[in-house]
């Protein structure tokens, strides 16, 4: 089959003209909206986030009197604020099947298609791209991870006896907020970084997966065995570490690597691989404006 191309003529844009400082909520708008229509990209793992907050308001709310075997860990949990700091690495396992079908597939996905040719044809910037792909992913995987702990807190909060308890551990209420964006920022970006460093879809979430799998498991488990700080390379090990501290949580359960871990290397391995990867995707995109790639493979 063949396609016949016909001239229609110029015709000077009608549609309504934003300036240039604002373009950047298209592209975050479009990709927020492009992930909510298939089921499987954002709704079905905003759904196990949503039952992840379930099962930790049930335990927050089992009876604190069980002497029962089962509730012993539980009642454990519900007394000292651990539950809140381990539901973390259970977000960060839905933020990461997130990440496997939203981050990691976006810029590779714009490369593979051409749509860079598309994007740079309309007078946007780099800057614009980068800050809008980075505005969405990073609201898609906020809406997966920060709700959860603040609702825990907010339960949590509920449970002391008294007003003036309350009052004294409202600061709860922004240790979970900090431990949900913990969570949120590095697997927003990171996946991105890691897209931007291939032109294919599969190749990209090849990249992703065996870092995270591969590295991290190796690392955390090092970690674990000889000590160290080599376990903050992987992002829930890190993540949970933080959580411990903001929750002053004290407990025997968990990633062995995250209970002994300094702050200080957790938050460093964490703002490094971000940076390493912001640096990724502004290359990445900056080559593609200037050099006009963005053929599809």
């Amino acid at each position: 089959m063949t396609a016949d191309v016909r001239d229609l003529g110029y015709q000077r844009g009608s549609g309504l003209r934003r300036p240039a400082r604002v373009r950047w909520r298209v592209i975050a708008r479009q990709f927020v909206a492009d992930a909510w229509r298939p089921w499987w990209r954002f709704r079905a793992w905003l759904g196990c986030a949503i039952a992840i907050t379930g099962a930790g308001v049930t335990l927050l709310c089992l009876p604190m009197s069980m002497s029962n075997d089962v509730f012993r860990v539980v009642n454990a949990f519900g007394s000292d604020n651990v539950l809140l700091a381990m539901s973390i690495e259970w977000y960060c396992r839905v933020a990461l099947m997130a990440s496997l079908a939203l981050g990691v597939a976006s810029i590779a996905g714009d490369a593979q298609t051409g749509a860079f040719t598309f994007y740079f044809s309309r007078a946007v910037r780099p800057r614009d791209y980068v800050l809008g792909k980075l505005a969405g992913n990073l609201a898609l995987v906020a809406a997966l991870v920060v709700p959860g702990p603040i609702v825990l807190a907010l339960l949590r909060l509920g449970l002391y006896d008294s007003a003036s308890e309350i009052l004294d551990h409202a600061d709860l209420l922004v240790r979970a907020l900090a431990a949900g964006l913990t969570v949120a920022i590095p697997y927003a970006v990171i996946p991105l970084g890691f897209s931007a460093l291939a032109t294919h879809k599969r190749t990209a979430l090849a990249l992703w997966a065996a870092y995270y799998l591969v590295l991290g498991t190796f690392a955390a488990l090092t970690a674990r065995t000889h000590g160290g700080s080599l376990g903050a390379i992987d992002l829930p090990t890190a993540c949970l570490s933080l959580a411990f501290r903001l929750f002053g949580a004290q407990t025997a359960h968990g990633r062995r690597a995250a209970r002994g871990m300094a702050t200080s290397a957790a938050v460093i391995a964490l703002a490094v691989q971000v940076v390493l990867a912001l640096i990724a995707v502004w290359v990445r995109v900056s080559r593609a404006q200037k050099h006009g790639i963005g053929q599809g493979g």
